[in-house]
C-alpha cells in the first residue's frame, strides 16, 4: 500500500551535513570528498566535493534564509582559496584538481523567487542553486531535490579550453559601420569614420 511522506523541517545543521553527505557521495556525478571545512571567522565549507573531472564543488546547505546561504557561499569559497595551501598537502591532483574552476552549490530548503537572480548579482562565481524537502521521520528522512537554476563556468579559461579561429568575433567593415550607424550619407571618409570610432580596423 502507498504511504504518504510528510514535510518536515530539519534545523539541526550538523546533522544535515552528515545526511547530505551521505546522500551526495556518488550521486550522479559527484564524490564528497571531506566535510565541515574553515573556521566561522573566515569562512566555512559544509561539503567539499567533486565531478568526474576533479572539479572542486563547494557545497553549502541553507536552511530558510537564502541570502545567508549566499554569503556563507562566498566566505567559503575566500576560505578555499586562501588556504589551497594546506589543501594541497591534504588531497592530491588526483584527488581535487586546483587549476579547474570552482563550482559553488547552495542547497537551501525555501528559495525566494529573485534567489537565482540575487545570487549571480552579487557572485562572479557561478552558483548552482537546489531547492531541498525532507520528507519522513526526522531520525531516517528521506530527500526530494531539485536544480532551480545551473550557471555554467567561464568558457574562456586558458589553462583549460581552446579558442577557435572560427569562434573569434567578426571584426564589422566600414562599410557595415555605416550602415549600423546610418552615416552613410555623411559623406565620410573610410579613414575618418575610423578616426571617429577609434577602431583599428583593416
Amino acid at each position: 500500500m502507498p504511504s504518504l511522506l510528510k514535510p518536515i523541517t530539519i534545523t539541526d545543521h550538523k546533522f544535515l551535513i552528515k545526511m547530505f553527505a551521505q546522500c551526495l557521495d556518488n550521486w550522479e556525478d559527484w564524490k564528497i570528498l571531506d566535510q565541515e571545512l574553515g573556521s566561522p571567522q573566515r569562512g566555512t565549507i559544509d561539503l567539499l566535493a567533486v565531478d568526474k573531472e576533479k572539479k572542486p564543488k563547494l557545497i553549502t546547505i541553507g536552511h530558510i534564509n537564502v541570502e545567508e546561504g549566499l554569503i556563507r557561499c562566498l566566505t567559503g569559497y575566500r576560505w578555499f582559496k586562501e588556504n589551497q595551501s594546506i589543501l594541497k598537502r591534504i588531497f592530491t591532483p588526483q584527488d581535487l584538481s586546483f587549476d579547474l574552476p570552482v563550482k559553488l552549490i547552495l542547497l537551501a530548503e525555501q528559495v525566494i523567487p529573485e534567489a537565482s537572480k540575487l545570487a549571480q548579482e552579487i557572485s562572479k562565481i557561478p552558483i548552482d542553486l537546489y531547492r531541498y524537502t525532507c520528507f519522513g521521520p526526522k531520525e531516517d528522512p528521506k530527500i526530494y531535490m531539485e536544480l532551480l537554476d545551473s550557471h555554467p563556468g567561464p568558457s574562456n579559461e586558458k589553462s583549460f579550453a581552446k579558442t577557435e579561429p572560427q569562434d573569434q568575433p567578426k571584426i564589422p567593415s566600414i562599410e557595415e559601420i555605416k550602415k549600423r550607424l546610418r552615416i552613410e550619407l555623411a559623406d565620410l571618409s573610410d579613414q575618418e569614420v575610423d578616426e571617429f570610432l577609434n577602431l583599428d580596423l583593416p
